[in-house]
Order: C-alpha cells, then sequence, then structure tokens
C-alpha cells in the first residue's frame, strides 16, 4: 500500500505542465554573507528537533529560475534563531507580509520553485492584492514517506508555534498566514498540543486542507481561537486529497463542508468549479487552484483586504 501510495501521489504531483508551473532549471543554492537584492519572497526552513533554523531569500529571475540564497553569519554559519531569523526578513520587507506553510512535497527544490514562480507572476502582480511580501516556511517533509512527514510535523510543531508568536511580537500586529494540503496538518497538530492557543493570526487561510474531517470537528474552536478570520477553500474534485482520504481512511477538510462549525469566524468557499486557467498539473490533480486559478486568488485577496 505504501508503495502505490508513493506512485500515485508521484503521478499527480509530477506531471508535465505547460506553463509556469513546468519543470525548472535547479540552481545551486547559494550563501552571500551580505545581501545586497531587493527580494520579495524569503524562507524560513524549520529543522525538526532543533531550536534553531536557516533562512533566506528567493531570487527569482526571468528565465523562470529560482535561487535560494542562505542568510549567513560572519563566521560562515548558516542556523539562526528563530528571532534572528525573523530580524534578518523584516529587515528587508516592504510592508505587510504573507506567512505561507507548504505541504506534502515541501521539501522538494522543483515543487518550491514552482510555488515561487506562481506566486511572483500570479498572485503579487494581482490588481487587487495587497501583500506585499511572501515569507515561506519549509519544513521537512518527507516526500517518499507520508509516515515519516507525520513524524517531522510532530517534531516541529514548537518551531511553527514560535514563529509565529514571534513574528506576531515584532511586527507589534497579528500576522496573516496561510497554509496548504499538509501544512494546514501541520498548523492543526501545532494547536492540538497545546502549543498554539494565543490569536496572533489576524486572517488565516487553510487552502486544500489535507486534515482528518472528524479532528477538525473536535479541534476547530482551536483553529478559531488562534485567529480573528478562518476562509476554508475546498474542491470536491481535488485528486490530491482523494489519494490521501485512501491513504487514510477518513474523509479530508479540503474537499467536503464540514455539517457543523460552532464558530461564526469561519467562511468555507467551495472551488470545484472555479475555472482554473494557467497550470496543467492543477486542472489535473486540482490540488494547487488557490494559485492557479484567477477567480481563487481574488477571493483570497478580498478576505486579506477586509477589515
Amino acid at each position: 500500500m505504501k508503495i502505490a501510495f508513493i506512485l500515485i501521489m508521484s503521478s499527480l504531483l509530477a506531471i508535465k505542465p505547460t506553463s509556469i508551473f513546468a519543470s525548472l532549471p535547479v540552481r545551486q543554492v547559494q550563501t552571500e554573507k551580505k545581501d545586497t537584492v531587493d527580494a520579495y519572497q524569503f524562507f524560513i526552513q524549520i529543522l525538526p528537533d532543533k531550536d534553531l533554523v536557516k533562512c533566506g531569500r528567493f531570487r527569482e529571475f526571468d528565465t523562470l529560475e529560482v535561487t535560494k540564497i542562505f542568510f549567513i553569519k560572519n563566521d560562515s554559519v548558516d542556523q539562526w534563531t528563530i528571532d534572528e531569523a525573523l530580524s534578518l526578513i523584516y529587515e528587508r520587507q516592504h510592508g505587510q507580509p504573507l506567512f505561507y506553510v507548504h505541504g506534502f512535497y515541501a521539501a522538494s527544490p522543483k515543487l518550491t520553485q514552482r510555488t515561487v514562480l506562481a506566486y511572483k507572476k500570479f498572485f503579487l502582480k494581482d490588481s487587487t492584492n495587497h501583500t506585499t511580501d511572501i515569507v515561506h516556511i519549509v519544513w521537512a517533509s518527507n516526500k517518499l514517506s507520508y509516515k515519516n512527514s507525520r513524524k517531522n510535523i510532530r517534531k516541529s510543531r514548537q518551531s511553527l508555534a514560535k514563529i509565529i508568536l514571534d513574528a506576531a511580537q515584532k511586527r507589534a500586529e497579528k500576522i496573516n498566514l496561510m497554509c496548504h494540503s499538509m501544512g494546514n496538518q501541520f498548523l492543526m497538530e501545532t494547536i492540538k498540543a497545546g502549543m498554539l492557543t494565543e490569536n496572533r493570526i489576524d486572517k488565516l487561510i487553510l487552502a486544500a486542507p489535507d486534515f482528518d474531517m472528524a479532528d477538525f470537528d473536535i479541534y476547530h474552536k482551536g483553529v478559531g481561537a488562534v485567529a480573528n478570520q478562518v476562509l476554508v477553500l475546498y474542491n470536491k474534485k481535488d485528486k490530491i486529497l482523494a489519494v490521501s482520504r485512501w491513504k487514510n481512511q477518513e474523509r479530508r477538510l479540503g474537499q467536503r463542508l464540514p455539517k457543523r462549525v460552532d464558530s461564526d469566524n469561519f467562511i468555507f468557499k467551495d472551488c470545484s468549479k472555479m475555472k482554473i486557467s494557467h497550470s496543467f498539473m492543477a486542472k489535473v490533480n486540482r490540488h494547487t487552484y488557490f494559485l492557479a486559478s484567477d477567480g481563487v486568488r481574488e477571493i483570497i485577496h478580498q478576505f486579506l483586504a477586509e477589515s
């Protein structure tokens, strides 16, 4: 069953597309002691079972290439405390950031590149967009093992909680956060463990959440408690979550509307019929529509802009 799951997920995520999400040339990771290039997308790389993180920025090229630039110290060390990492990023930001938690396959360089380029080409250039920067929270998912990815979530929950809490404290205001696919499990497991209980999120977006519907019925109040408003995007035709449902033997939140939610700060949007214009892969797997669909991005922009 494990081998079958890997093959199905790989085929759905690795279909050769014909657009911006195409297989991209992989540039070697670089480090530099002084960052002199203006950037709009940054990353914090969580290290399981460690209090330190790696961080840096993405340099996007017009040739559809992305280079990952690590911030390093004078002694060539590339690991920082979370507070240090956030300070380095905030020094370079332009206004209103959106924190983004990657999902399963987050550690895959090619899929990370596709996401970075999609944010650059579509999300940040939309006329209704008010977000200035994207801060990617990358964690140690294992593209060959769903089970090991869940283990790494448990090893990284404290770091995610600290990033959210420290980011809000450093900005002296609540942050905006979007989670995609298994990134929603990461957030929910952090809340379930009692590591994130304070309301430090203004707008929270759960995009295609790969999370057990039964668990959501139990813990959604905890989610509502840490955010002012929550937008849940689901798609009944999501093929990636169909595989996850088969694997976990449990309905996924990203495919269905819950029967009852005892919180008035949740908004649910059915994206099943939203047109996907920009990615052949998204048209096939119906899972990355939050960036590939103009209509869904408009819903996100409107949600983030509401007071």
